[in-house]
């Protein structure tokens, strides 16, 4: 047998390894990143009785819905962009629309209000709290992240750097919630979404230094 015949031989008669235990491992590590961020809000800020107010309700399943959203999509694509030939783009696609989404839902419930009452639904919580400390709240989530990653074989380095990040600020978003409430939709599209997108930023500027392998 020629060495090509042996090579398309061997080729052909590949399985997929199976990556349960890293599948396991990164779960682990993202609920491992999520008491980190827990535990920072905790100590920066404090848990606040006014979160779960009746008047905040509908609002906060929607920051639930937009926060879990963004992790489980992005850790998605995580999962597969750590296992080289394995496609991730429907993960991807999945989160720009979610965030876009968020962002076009807020940017109507803005244009369909009074002029007069769109700073009130933009800057109503102290929106300086959500823009220090989500990005805060994400490291710890971000170092869990990195630490699993590296334990694969990532090769998109920006990129998986860059959705690491969007996980990681949204798990900060989310400890971020349990204290600070979010008063309208705008809100949670500019200081929720907007920190999250700079975690994200962040993320691509450091993949490619941190994910080495």
């Amino acid at each position: 047998m020629k060495t090509d015949e042996l090579i398309e031989a061997l080729g052909s008669t590949v399985e997929r390894v199976e990556g349960r235990p890293f599948r396991n491992a990164f779960i682990i590590a993202l609920v491992v990143g999520a008491a980190l961020a827990v535990c920072a809000m905790q100590a920066v800020l404090g848990m606040s009785a006014s979160a779960l107010r009746e008047s905040h309700f509908g609002v906060m399943i929607l920051t639930v819905v937009f926060v879990v959203g963004v992790v489980a999509a992005g850790s998605s694509y995580l999962l597969k962009a750590a296992n080289p030939g394995m496609p991730a783009d429907a993960p991807m696609t999945l989160l720009v629309l979610l965030v876009v989404g968020f962002l076009c839902a807020g940017a109507a419930a803005l244009l369909a209000v009074h002029p007069a009452a769109r700073s009130a639904m933009i800057f109503g919580p102290p929106w300086t709290v959500c823009l220090a400390c989500i990005p805060l709240f994400a490291i710890g989530p971000f170092i869990a992240l990195v630490w699993i990653l590296r334990k694969g074989a990532p090769t998109s380095l920006r990129s998986t750097g860059a959705v690491a990040g969007l996980v990681a600020g949204a798990v900060g978003a989310g400890a971020c919630a349990l204290h600070q409430p979010v008063g309208s939709l705008p809100f949670l599209g500019v200081w929720y979404a907007g920190p999250i997108l700079l975690c994200a930023l962040l993320g691509a500027v450091l993949g490619p230094r941190v994910l080495r392998w």
